[in-house]
């Protein structure tokens, strides 16, 4: 049990801030028009949720796009950009996620990304 306030709040502080079965995940910022690297962020928080798949045109029949669907919740700090469609996710074991549709959650804490699976 915390002993004065201050640890008090680094306690309730770090349990509402620590995500269970979350991963370490790379956010790769692209330009929307050439694909091309802006920049990048690598060991940020975020959980996978909602695994799916959609028989459905996505929207890119060029190719690049998969029809797996996912939604992740990455944390926002420490991230220098706003995350947009088009930017990827990388997860821990090599999959690139596609961002299709972005919200905030949590007072601006989190993004909330749906997400389709790169071919």
């Amino acid at each position: 049990m915390p002993t004065d306030l201050a640890t008090a709040q680094a306690a309730l502080t770090a349990a509402l801030t620590t995500v269970p079965g979350a991963v370490a995940v790379t956010l790769t910022r692209t330009n929307p028009d050439t694909g091309a690297t802006i920049s990048t962020k690598t060991d940020l928080t975020g959980k996978r949720f909602k695994s799916g798949r959609d028989e459905g045109a996505v929207g890119d029949e060029g190719g690049e796009i998969g029809q797996e669907r996912v939604r992740w919740r990455l944390e926002a700090s420490g991230v220098a950009f706003t995350v947009q469609p088009r930017d990827r996710i990388t997860d821990p074991d090599g999959g690139v996620w596609i961002v299709l549709t972005v919200d905030t959650a949590c007072l601006g804490r989190r993004f909330v990304c749906d997400c389709v699976r790169e071919k």
